[in-house]
């Protein structure tokens, strides 16, 4: 059967040069390891290849050398077989002008053959040692002759997969594959290094340290970090020349400060790649200068100001540009923490310090989303670093993030909004917008919360550092109660939420609902109380998969680290649910991060009201369209609470007495001031009220103005207090 399968494609689709090109993609789905079998065929296959790598058409090249390709990868003996006549083919087309797909074509049949077989001495020996310099050799100009960015990276990638496979080899093309990638890691102007080509040429540059051996790997590492890390303050110190005394301006600022950034990106970008490169041996990492270089580069907002502007344009350019040194910085950081996990505590302080104050700081979305994710990647691998205030700091600071998945629109479908129509007059003059069942379907816009992906990243970001800052034992009970507060707020508004009104891909609404569910129940883990409480909850996020904890949860159900409450209802520690629980500084901290509650706002309430609201409810009229949301996030109310009145009433207004002819009798004013107060009744003490509806400390205008108790007065209440002689001493006595 296998035999018939070559059979069939030699004779039909491989019957001409032309047919050959034309059915290449269903030959390579057809051919599987066991067709190059041996067999009366095989001969066949093999002068059926070597005739189209020799076809005088470009399109029969380009198939020869597919099949051969695709045959080397499913039999490494028939690549072994055939791979000298197919390396005489591809040396030949490299060196001669060919089509593009022909010359990528030859470059992955080459490096397919020096990769497959490295195990092979003898193979090594007679195919790969003397040809591998000389691919090197003849790939090397094509990055240099070709523009196509597909062809140089394709060359570049190569290069720097044979290194390591062959770093003896390779040793003496090592100044010239140098020389390449710093030319193509030097930045470019007026356009960026491509993407690709960055990616490339950093990986290239990155492994030549692998040809100086075991021994002098290191000290070439080591060199190239240098170096690297020199031109990273060359490009640095050019976008800053403004705020440095006596700094050289550039002729051309916008040429200049575009250019400094390719450049700076390029040296962050190689420095990556350094911290994750492959080392014979262990290598000392200068910490202290990466430390230095990234804080200089979180603290561009921090120039000197008082410096002269000699260049108003230069100066402005330089301060556009600080979102992207900062930008870069955070990359950096990020992979200093992840290569180096525990060598970077020392330092943990000053960067989330920086980190912090730039969280704080007015920036753009795309910025403030960099700037969560490294204070995520910082928190996730050191939770506990005993600095109380830097915690703290990052709390208040990361906990308003999440103010956008509880305000009011969020908390509404947008589409389910009626359109309005022309406004209507009510008895009272005031116009309100009447709406129709069934018009939200002619609706062509929406709010949504994350209208950009950076907004979206943004989002899982914070939720992140939430979750994370919860973990920090030196968190303020204060901030812990606020936190706690907000993802539960969050947990309960998300089920009455579209995925659509989230972001603009569905895939984050699920990403939200996962995170805060995540945190939720790491909240609820306090004890084995408050675990049982949250056994629903916890046993959804582990069958649904959405804990990544799952174990460890399921683990702390079934055996509890804490022994159990005593008291049938046991307290949350990290919840304050009540309005009693809550203390003025945590109201006034939480009124600073944007989120409010109904009952924070004053209640006016005066008797002119009163009457007017009773005598609107004596005349019919329309339902009251309902109130404008408040600008900030609002806390959702549970449904199974109850809702109490902020404060009872301080006192009761007896009904007025009939009227008698006899006038009232009047206290004098004196006994009138000091009976009052004692004759005040004592109002009780107001009910806790749900987190939903926590009472405002506020006064209304009815508890202030001044209220009239009837009281009956003895004649024997009239008569003077005895004064006191504060001159007498009855200790001396």
């Amino acid at each position: 059967m296998d035999a018939h399968v070559l059979k069939t494609l030699l004779q039909i689709h491989l019957a001409s040069d032309a047919s050959a090109t034309l059915h290449i993609p269903y030959i390579l789905a057809t051919l599987k390891p066991e067709h190059l079998a041996p067999s009366s065929h095989l001969p066949k296959w093999t002068n059926r290849i070597h005739s189209l790598l020799h076809s005088k058409e470009p399109g029969g090249r380009w198939a020869g050398l597919s099949i051969a390709m695709a045959s080397a990868r499913l039999s490494r003996s028939f690549m072994i077989e055939c791979a000298q006549d197919w390396l005489s083919v591809t040396f030949a087309l490299l060196s001669r002008n060919e089509t593009l797909p022909v010359i990528k074509a030859a470059i992955r049949l080459t490096y397919t053959i020096f990769s497959a077989a490295t195990d092979v001495p003898e193979f090594q020996r007679q195919i790969s040692t003397p040809n591998v310099p000389k691919f090197a050799t003849a790939i090397i100009p094509l990055v240099e002759k070709y523009t196509d960015v597909e062809l140089k990276t394709l060359c570049l990638q190569t290069l720097s997969q044979l290194v390591p496979l062959y770093p003896t080899l390779l040793r003496p093309s090592s100044a010239t594959l140098n020389k390449l990638a710093l030319n193509l890691l030097s930045g470019q102007y007026p356009s960026p290094t491509p993407p690709k080509i960055l990616e490339a040429a950093s990986s290239l540059y990155c492994c030549l340290h692998l040809t100086g051996g075991k021994v002098g790997a290191a000290t070439a590492w080591r060199k190239t970090l240098d170096d690297t890390l020199a031109f990273g303050w060359s490009a640095f110190h050019g976008l800053r020349s403004t705020f440095t005394p006596g700094a050289a301006q550039p002729a051309d600022p916008a040429a200049a400060i575009a250019l400094d950034k390719d450049r700076l990106h390029c040296a962050v970008y190689i420095l990556c790649d350094l911290l994750s490169a492959h080392t014979p041996r262990a290598v000392q990492v200068p910490l202290g200068l990466l430390n230095a270089f990234v804080v200089a580069l979180l603290s561009a907002y921090d120039a000197d100001a008082s410096v002269p502007v000699v260049d108003g344009n230069a100066r402005t350019m330089q301060l556009s540009a600080n979102t992207f040194i900062i930008g870069q910085g955070c990359d950096l950081l990020q992979k200093l923490v992840l290569s180096l996990p525990h060598h970077v505590s020392p330092h943990l302080s000053h960067w989330l310090t920086s980190l912090a104050y730039l969280l704080e700081e007015p920036h753009p979305v795309s910025l403030r989303a960099q700037v969560l994710r490294t204070i995520a990647c910082i928190l996730e691998r050191h939770p506990s670093f005993h600095a109380p205030l830097i915690i703290n700091r990052l709390a208040r600071a990361s906990i308003p993030q999440l103010t956008i998945l509880l305000s009011r629109d969020a908390l509404t479908d947008s589409s389910s909004h009626p359109t309005t129509t022309p406004s209507t007059t009510t008895k009272k003059g005031k116009k309100r917008a009447r709406g129709f069942e069934g018009d939200e379907s002619l609706r062509l816009t929406r709010t949504v919360i994350c209208p950009t992906p950076a907004d979206a990243s943004a989002l899982l970001a914070a939720l992140d550092v939430v979750r994370y800052v919860l973990r920090a034992a030196e968190l303020a009970p204060m901030l812990r109660s606020i936190a706690s507060r907000v993802l539960l707020s969050v947990h309960l508004a998300l089920p009455g939420m579209a995925p659509g009104a989230v972001a603009g891909d569905l895939a984050v609404y699920g990403r939200v609902v996962e995170k805060v569910q995540t945190a939720v129940v790491e909240v609820g883990a306090g004890s084995s109380s408050a675990m049982g409480k949250g056994l629903p909850l916890a046993m959804k996020g582990i069958m649904a998969g959405v804990n990544e904890d799952a174990f460890r949860t399921l683990d702390l159900l079934l055996h509890p680290r804490l022994p159990p409450l005593v008291r049938p209802l046991p307290h949350v520690d990290a919840l304050a649910l009540f309005a009693g629980e809550e203390s003025a500084e945590e109201r006034r901290r939480r009124l600073d991060m944007g989120f409010s509650m109904s009952a924070d706002a004053p209640r006016a309430v005066s008797n002119e009201a009163n009457e007017q609201s009773a005598m609107e409810q004596d005349q019919p009229m329309d339902p009251a369209p309902a109130a404008a949301p408040p600008a900030s996030a609002t806390f959702l109310q549970p449904p199974a609470l109850k809702t109490y009145p902020s404060a009872p009433p301080i006192a009761t207004m007896p009904p007025p007495a009939p009227a008698r002819a006899e006038p009232a009798y009047v206290p004098a004013p004196s006994t009138a001031a000091a009976l009052a107060p004692a004759a005040l009744p004592v109002a009780p003490a107001p009910p806790k009220a749900p987190m939903g509806v926590i009472t405002g400390t506020s006064t209304s205008r009815a508890e202030a103005q001044t209220e009239v108790v009837s009281m009956a007065v003895d004649e024997d209440d009239d008569e003077e207090m005895p004064e006191i002689d504060m001159s007498s001493d009855s200790e001396g006595e």
